[in-house]
């Protein structure tokens, strides 16, 4: 597989999602913050494949291979994701340290340029990763197999901390320059690490929705009465 993207697209209808103004025509500030973004991204990603053993009659799953063991991804709703799956993708993205650099800039400059730009990020990461999962489709249907959606940790019971066990599963520092803090604070901001099945048939979508999100107790979005897929 082809594992090179250069580039990504900040969704302007997103980013102003993000920031709670979704009805809200693009104006040029917003415009050229999407364009700054843009410039900053460098994309890179890692992945790697494991074998999944069934899961146990407590409604876990674990991971094997030849370097890393077997290890048990944390929570039953993962295993209620990929309870069809034979094997499963472990991914780590990121948009790079740039975007960083260029909202800190801005925070000097314009508070508000700032926080535009941080929406755009927003949507620049997540057009990532979904390019990444298509990506990997593409490549699952030439095998006549099929993936479930993304799972990331602090979806459902899935602890935000199995970050960091991602990250030294795939090496990501070395890698793609991205490191997880003790308080599972990712360096660069914009980056998403995930778990995705590979089933042998097709897969419903599960995890759409607030009930799998861990900030549904505290979402802006839902206290104005929208979702941030609206």
């Amino acid at each position: 597989m082809n594992n090179k993207i250069t580039q990504v697209k900040v969704h302007i209808d997103e980013a102003l999602r993000y920031m709670g103004a979704g009805q809200t025509k693009p104006t040029a500030q917003i415009i050229r913050a999407a364009e700054l973004v843009e410039e900053a991204c460098r994309p890179r990603f890692t992945y790697r494949v494991f074998d999944l053993d069934p899961v146990s009659e407590e409604g876990r799953i674990s991971c094997r291979d030849g370097s890393s063991g077997t290890f048990e991804l944390p929570g039953k709703d993962i295993a209620g994701l990929l309870r069809d799956s034979g094997r499963c993708i472990i991914m780590a993205a990121t948009i790079g340290n740039e975007v960083d650099r260029l909202i800190r800039r801005l925070s000097v400059k314009d508070m508000a340029d700032a926080v535009i730009a941080d929406a755009c990020a927003s949507s620049a990461i997540e057009d990532l990763c979904d390019s990444i999962s298509e990506m990997f489709r593409r490549k699952a249907a030439d095998s006549g197999l099929f993936l479930t959606d993304r799972f990331s940790p602090g979806y459902g019971d899935m602890d935000i901390s199995f970050q960091r066990r991602i990250a030294d599963l795939l090496q990501t520092q070395k890698r793609i320059g991205l490191t997880v803090s003790d308080s599972c604070m990712m360096t660069p901001m914009k980056s998403v690490t995930a778990v995705i099945g590979i089933a042998d048939r097709p897969q419903p979508k599960l995890i759409s929705g607030c009930g799998s999100c861990d900030m549904r107790d505290r979402c802006t979005y839902r206290k104005s009465g929208t979702t941030c897929g609206s």
